[in-house]
């Protein structure tokens, strides 16, 4: 869909984003842009590290509520008649939230505080999934691309060797330089059609 020439790059993002932040990013992305236009969006991950003690309560529908409307505002938005200019289309690739536990709540026993707080018995994979199908379902209802990070991502959490196997820094949160790397690749390859 995408040809490799020259492209523009407009760049909104910001370190440590919630899904609270897409309308001011949005907001720094140019109205005259050539089409056809390619949004990235990596967030939600933030949002529940914001919401680790309503998530732990059982608690975390509305915080889970109101990261899915941030998502649907901002896909509005995006998909808007001519936002990027006359006739201008865009499709968004948006990553879901990748889990440094492997789906495994015991792997958070060696991270910092607050992750090593979370009980081994808590069911983190179900949390994952509840959270990331509300990413799916707002991409599903806008057409756009889904980039599964987080089942990339499994096998590779803060409890792996550091032979390049763990993808995650020591802070149990962020993707290392071979974390980033892959999910480079993945957007590439979801972008490109590759596999």
């Amino acid at each position: 869909r995408y040809g490799i020439g020259a492209a523009n790059v407009v760049k909104a993002s910001k370190a440590g984003a919630v899904s609270a932040d897409l309308a001011g990013q949005l907001a720094k992305v140019p109205h005259d842009l050539p089409g056809p236009v390619l949004v990235t969006i990596t967030i939600g991950g933030n949002n529940m590290t914001a919401s680790f003690v309503d998530i732990l309560q059982g608690k975390d529908a509305p915080d889970l509520a109101a990261m899915k409307a941030d998502i649907d505002a901002a896909l509005a938005e995006i998909h808007s008649p001519d936002r990027f200019g006359a006739g201008v289309t865009a499709t968004v690739f948006e990553a879901n939230v990748y889990d440094p536990s492997d789906d495994v709540s015991a792997n958070f026993a060696s991270c910092p505080s607050p992750l090593s707080l979370i009980p081994s018995t808590f069911d983190i994979a179900t949390t994952f999934k509840t959270w990331n199908a509300a990413i799916a379902s707002s991409l599903a209802a806008t057409s756009d691309v889904d980039v599964d990070s987080h089942a990339i991502f499994l096998g590779h959490g803060a409890e792996q060797p550091s032979d390049g196997t763990r993808w995650f820094f020591s802070d149990c949160i962020h993707p290392n330089q071979v974390g980033h790397d892959q999910l480079r690749i993945a957007f590439w390859n979801a972008i490109t059609g590759g596999t």
